[in-house]
């Protein structure tokens, strides 16, 4: 019982020697914030650049964590499941896949220290992964509102913590935001969905990101100058070069590792 008590603390200590043993201080140190929940190993002029530039969040475990594990996940065990012609006609696969990517949230949530932002995403991830199970993915605000009931009960004093503000506060401004921005834009810009270019299926792309990173900074400006008394004018810009090689390249390629 002991031992099991403390594996999750002796698996994150584990991944922190790992990362320090295979990268130099610098690397490690912002391999260990993404990937751990430890911003320990990063000095203070990186924290202050992140910070002057809106992209504080990043180093932080989020929902994108969760989600891009649990899609990891969910994609490898559908791929394992599909060599198998038995299981594809007795089961639905993704079904399937998706319920068996839950156990490992929740590991990976222990492991990343159990923080208010980690156990929102973690919730809000077990829960959406449902709602795709229940075929009712497209209700994010229920999901929202469901995660946030769920962390008030057992922390009820996280309401007041400036993770839980600036994460739901952020999380509900896409999801009211975003549309409007997106359904404003399209208005504007009628494309031919035939004759439509890869490079415009880039700048769509772009665009798409640009007006999320907009609707959360919008969204959670309020609570960023009551608690910090600033915030970053090119912080969706920044976000928009910087996240991408965080989602596509660095954060992939270290859940993988460790």
């Amino acid at each position: 019982t002991h031992r099991a008590r403390f594996l999750p603390e002796r698996l994150r200590q584990d991944n922190a020697a790992f990362l320090d043993h295979h990268l130099d201080p610098k690397a490690a140190g912002l391999y260990k914030a993404l990937l751990i929940g430890s911003r320990a190993g990063i000095n203070s002029k990186t924290l202050e650049q992140y910070k002057a530039t809106g992209c504080m969040h990043l180093l932080a475990i989020s929902g994108l964590h969760m989600g891009l594990l649990g899609l990891m996940i969910t994609m490898s065990f559908m791929w394992l499941m599909k060599r198998s012609n038995a299981l594809i006609l007795r089961w639905h696969v993704p079904t399937v896949a998706t319920l068996l990517s839950l156990p490992f949230l929740v590991g990976y949530a222990f492991i990343a220290g159990l923080n208010t932002p980690v156990i929102r995403a973690m919730i809000m991830a077990i829960l959406f992964l449902f709602a795709v199970v229940l075929r009712r993915q497209r209700s994010l605000v229920h999901v929202v509102a469901a995660a946030a009931l769920i962390l008030l009960w057992f922390r009820p004093l996280a309401l007041f913590t400036v993770s839980f503000q600036l994460s739901f506060t952020a999380v509900l401004a896409i999801t009211f935001i975003y549309p409007n921005l997106l359904a404003l834009f399209n208005r504007k810009d009628k494309i031919d969905k035939e004759k439509i270019s890869r490079l415009t299926k880039l700048f769509q792309y772009v665009k798409g990101a640009f007006m999320v990173s907009t609707a959360a900074t919008l969204g959670s400006l309020p609570f960023m100058l009551y608690h910090f008394n600033r915030f970053s004018p090119v912080g969706p810009l920044a976000n928009l070069l910087v996240e991408p090689m965080l989602c596509f390249w660095a954060l992939p390629i270290g859940l993988a590792a460790v």
